[in-house]
């Protein structure tokens, strides 16, 4: 159900949504961080910046690579 969540809100381009997805980047559940990393790559928000950093050591290559996606939609080298 977290999952099913994060993935219909992820199109959203609230920026209030911006802790929301902060906070599930550190869910529990993979597709819950895979989500949240697209996500808050759609919002482009530079709060979103160390949430998606930590994402990059994530164990699942979909989260890592969402998460370096999203960085370089925010203008953010995913070496930092």
């Amino acid at each position: 159900m977290r999952d099913a969540t994060a993935w219909t809100l992820k199109d959203f381009s609230d920026p209030s949504l911006v802790e929301l997805f902060v906070a599930a980047a550190a869910d529990s559940y993979f597709a819950v961080r895979h989500a949240a990393a697209l996500a808050l790559g759609n919002l482009a928000d530079k709060r979103a910046i160390p949430a998606l950093q930590a994402l990059l050591n994530d164990s699942d290559a979909s989260v890592r690579e969402s998460a370096r996606v999203a960085l370089g939609r925010l203008g953010e080298s995913a070496n930092g």
